[in-house]
């Protein structure tokens, strides 16, 4: 399981895309695509050797969606879902499986401590459960992927509840 990332806390959030440094730019995908390829170059041969194994990326509703002042972090965020599809069909005939969880936005402490709760109101009312997910719930996603109860999802992009209020129709 791979939940490398998130962006530059220093940078600029929401800056335009020609602001945007190129070292920044690098450090984006270097953390979010570069960090999840290289643990998966070590952790690829022991699986095949095993003739079995559980791989889980972590995304964003970004990768698919895009968002404004973000596009390193979504175009790092999106290149994962390339990757794993990818990987699916190169290792799955091996016994391995591999899919991307898209976290939407989840209740964590710094996130608690820092948006302000209109905001989280606002999207919360965008989703069909009405509620952002804790972290417990996106890791539980993550943990049934990665075990031996999954016998067959592969190549899958997983939305959680979080990552879900992608609707025209949302209130």
């Amino acid at each position: 399981m791979n939940c490398a990332g998130g962006r530059d806390r220093n940078a600029p959030w929401g800056s335009r895309f020609e602001d945007t440094p190129q070292p920044l730019w690098r450090t984006m995908l270097g953390t979010d695509l570069l960090g999840p390829y290289s643990l998966l170059q070590a952790a690829a041969p022991v699986m095949r050797g095993h003739g079995w194994g559980r791989i889980v990326l972590v995304s964003s509703g970004a990768g698919e969606e895009g968002w404004e002042g973000a596009a390193a972090y979504a175009a790092a965020k999106a290149g994962l879902i390339g990757l794993a599809r990818s990987l699916a069909w190169e290792l799955g005939r091996e016994g391995i499986l591999v899919n991307v969880v898209a976290a939407g936005l989840t209740l964590t402490e710094r996130v608690r401590a820092t948006a302000p709760p209109q905001v989280l109101e606002g999207i919360a009312g965008r989703l069909p459960s009405r509620r952002l997910s804790e972290p417990a719930d996106v890791a539980e996603l993550i943990v049934f992927l990665a075990s031996a109860a999954n016998r067959n999802i592969s190549g899958e992009i997983l939305r959680e509840g979080s990552a879900t209020g992608r609707s025209a129709h949302a209130s």
